[in-house]
């Protein structure tokens, strides 16, 4: 058995989390298109999508040996998107995908064999209001931790 460890590409293992976790209940009985890709203007659904794999990780703090200290390898930009053509109420929907995006998270925070841990960090509102249709928009970072060893 080798000792490498595979490495697995963060933006796949967490919109494949998101899909399979995803609860129609919690989301205004919305499914969304899920991609690793960016937001399709064209399309008539609501959309999360899994980008900017960001790996300089989150240093804080310094070590008993004056080194500094990481809590996160990288973090991912995971959006969602909604205007009126997919949803009468665009805003509220956004807001509850990013909830259950919070929640998906939290709720398996070390339960993936691909990443070690996984965290929900924060959203910030991006809509875009000056265009027509609105486009309503979260932008949720999400931190990850890849194994060191196992």
């Amino acid at each position: 058995m080798s000792n490498q460890i595979a490495l697995t590409d963060p933006k796949l293992v967490i919109k494949s989390l998101l899909e399979k976790e995803w609860k129609l209940e919690n989301t205004l009985g919305v499914t969304p298109k899920f991609s690793t890709g960016w937001y399709e203007q064209g399309l008539k659904l609501a959309q999360v999508t899994v980008t900017g794999d960001d790996e300089n990780g989150d240093y804080h703090g310094i070590t008993s040996q004056g080194g500094p200290t990481k809590r996160f390898d990288g973090t991912l930009d995971v959006n969602t998107w909604a205007n009126r053509n997919c949803h009468n109420d665009p805003k509220s929907l956004v807001f509850v995908m990013s909830k259950e995006i919070e929640r998906i998270i939290d709720d398996n925070y070390d339960k993936l064999e691909e990443l070690e841990l996984i965290g929900y960090q924060r959203k910030v509102s991006l809509d875009q209001t000056d265009i027509s249709p609105k486009i309503y928009r979260y932008l949720n970072i999400v931190a990850y931790n890849r194994y060191t060893r196992r």
